[in-house]
């Protein structure tokens, strides 16, 4: 039976979340198939243009020079026009009336700064992260504000889709 392990990533450098210890961890796995949050349609096209590199895609572009590896997309997520957009609004609306908001998401960046992807995979991660949520629904909650609230169910039914839609490519890459 096959094994996946997921590393939670960002795709920015920051302190040692980089590209040598991501390196490092994909030498301590030795995956034979990474799979990555790209859509295929976008794939080539992001590693051919080396501006758009993510932290991942160096890491793996270094991995893959010293071992073959199968690299298979597995993102379908369409951003729909306006998302980034009604986001931002969305998180800057929480980081203005919810205090601890804004606390739980500068610590998730002091950690991940500090320790790295080891925070990112652990328990701590996960359990500050759902403060984080549950802060960011708090301030939604209590703003009554239509908008706003329609804001957060619409994009927390699209990431639950997006992430159910990787795990079955990822599931159905495996068959």
């Amino acid at each position: 039976m096959a094994t996946i392990t997921i590393v939670f990533t960002v795709h920015n450098e920051q302190g040692l979340c980089n590209q040598a210890e991501l390196v490092r961890i994909l030498r301590e796995i030795d995956p034979e198939v990474i799979f990555e949050e790209l859509r295929p349609l976008d794939f080539a096209e992001m590693y051919q243009e080396s501006a758009r590199h993510t932290l991942e895609m160096k890491a793996i572009i270094e991995f893959r020079n010293e071992k073959p590896v199968e690299q298979v997309p597995v993102d379908h997520f369409e951003m729909k026009e306006g998302l980034a957009a009604d986001i931002n609004k969305l998180l800057s609306y929480a980081e203005r009336s919810h205090t601890e908001y804004g606390e739980f998401t500068d610590k998730e960046d002091w950690c991940a700064y500090h320790f790295g992807f080891e925070f990112l995979c652990s328990a701590e991660f996960k359990a500050l992260n759902a403060q984080t949520h549950k802060a960011l629904s708090d301030a939604v909650d209590q703003s009554k504000d239509e908008a706003i609230n329609g804001l957060l169910q619409d994009w927390n039914q699209r990431w639950r889709m997006r992430e159910r839609s990787m795990v079955e490519n990822i599931y159905k890459y495996s068959e």
